[in-house]
């Protein structure tokens, strides 16, 4: 009888600890893993235990009336760990991207995509190794859905262009042209490279990088973006 007294006061204890937990979440923010003292260094400790309770590590006990409690209050991630809380965040990128043909943008006017848009550049940063966390899965998620280059930078997409640019011309001992009898790949990388050969005159809206002429020296092709007078 003593171990049900104690395992219901275990309970209990937890409870009051995930109140307090979503009482300050919903007034200020979640408790910060940096915290460093008082009241804000306790919740966020407590709840640390709990989101490793929840995947069965660590001392805490995690029972499901803390995950209802949450949901109550509209906090159903609050137990995610960092990770969970970025795959949610990738699912909710690629939906976006692929309901409206395009990545959402961080300068756009609605509201939903706007917040979006910030959280994918974070998490291009992040994979650059800068701020925040990029986790495999995310990467491996995006291209689940044929998205290989959701997270990749301006110059991170120029060079899967120029590399398959090269390739074409390798193959078929010519750069790729536009016209009505191109298939529409070649189409495409004919624009492209007319797009880059514009901006490594400093025309256009785009950007050149080094290291893009580097790569068609690299595969003898000099001229690649040189353009003929």
């Amino acid at each position: 009888m003593s171990d049900l007294f104690e395992i219901v006061n275990l309970k209990e204890e937890g409870l009051i600890w995930v109140k307090k937990i979503i009482d300050f979440t919903l007034k200020n923010k979640r408790p910060p893993s940096q915290a460093f003292e008082g009241l804000e260094k306790q919740l966020a400790e407590k709840l640390s235990g709990l989101i490793q309770g929840k995947r069965g590590r660590g001392d805490s006990v995690f029972y499901p009336e803390y995950q209802a409690l949450a949901e109550k209050y509209g906090l159903p991630d609050l137990f995610d760990d960092l990770k969970e809380k970025g795959v949610k965040v990738v699912k909710e990128i690629i939906d976006f991207t692929l309901k409206n043909k395009r990545p959402p943008s961080s300068i756009s006017k609605d509201a939903v995509e706007k917040k979006l848009g910030s959280k994918l550049s974070c998490l291009k940063q992040a994979k650059q190794g800068r701020g925040g966390k990029f986790y495999s899965e995310y990467q491996a998620l995006a291209e689940k859905h044929g998205l290989p280059d959701l997270f990749d930078t301006q110059k991170e997409k120029g060079l899967r262009w120029v590399k398959t640019i090269i390739d074409f011309t390798l193959k078929n001992k010519r750069i790729p042209s536009y016209t009505p009898t191109s298939k529409d790949l070649e189409k495409k990388l004919a624009k492209k490279l007319c797009s880059l050969k514009r901006a490594k005159q400093g025309k256009g809206g785009g950007k050149f990088y080094p290291e893009y002429q580097e790569l068609a020296d690299e595969a003898g092709l000099p001229d690649l973006f040189k353009i003929k007078k």
